[in-house]
């Protein structure tokens, strides 16, 4: 922080000390007031940047996917990046189904959907974990289909015998796959310790 350790003053009617002291000491107060109030405007734009996190969210009739930026957390380990689709019904008290994929899984599920879009058909990314109840599978599918001679494209999450099927625009579709696309380079990252202050 700038302060002022001293002050040249040429007219000779002002070189009291008692009055430099006063003067040193206002101007320090100046200062500490500028600093503060730029620290103050430095922690408002950081919390305004914090607030805005990017976010796409697709609905049905019933049911939408929301696609986020998330972290992954693990007492004694570095905070890592990742990507969280997660699953949920419009009705009251609905259980939602959350798929947190890695960076390169989001780009490989771009790939999918631009996949599917072009090909038809469906892909899908499975992730599997213990559990004391067991293996816990959780299958996250794209897919293109042909119903009443009309084309329609969906994002469906099955975990056990749940399930959501969130149908999609194909304007919806392919910006989700964009997003993803986004997501995949932007959440690639991994938190790093403060390198240690020598004495």
């Amino acid at each position: 922080m700038l302060s002022v350790n001293y002050v040249y003053i040429s007219n000779p009617s002002y070189t009291d000390m008692k009055t430099c002291n006063l003067l040193i000491h206002r101007v320090n107060c100046i200062w500490h007031v500028l600093c503060e109030i730029q620290l103050i405007n430095y922690t408002l734009r950081k919390e305004s940047r914090k607030m805005k996190m990017p976010q796409f969210t697709t609905y049905t009739k019933s049911a939408g996917v929301e696609i986020s930026p998330y972290e992954k957390r693990q007492e004694g380990k570095p905070r890592e990046g990742r990507i969280s689709l997660r699953f949920f019904k419009l009705e009251s008290g609905a259980q939602q189904l959350r798929f947190v994929a890695e960076p390169g899984e989001c780009f490989e599920l771009c790939r999918m959907i631009n996949k599917v879009f072009r090909e038809g058909g469906k892909e899908n990314l499975t992730h599997k974990f213990e559990s004391n109840a067991g293996e816990i599978v959780t299958k996250l599918t794209v897919e293109r289909y042909e119903r009443n001679n009309k084309t329609g494209y969906a994002l469906i999450i099955q975990r056990g015998d749940e399930s959501i099927n969130v149908a999609a625009t194909v304007s919806n579709f392919l910006y989700a796959a964009e997003f993803l696309k986004h997501l995949s380079l932007s959440e690639a990252w991994v938190e790093q310790a403060a390198p240690a202050t020598r004495t």
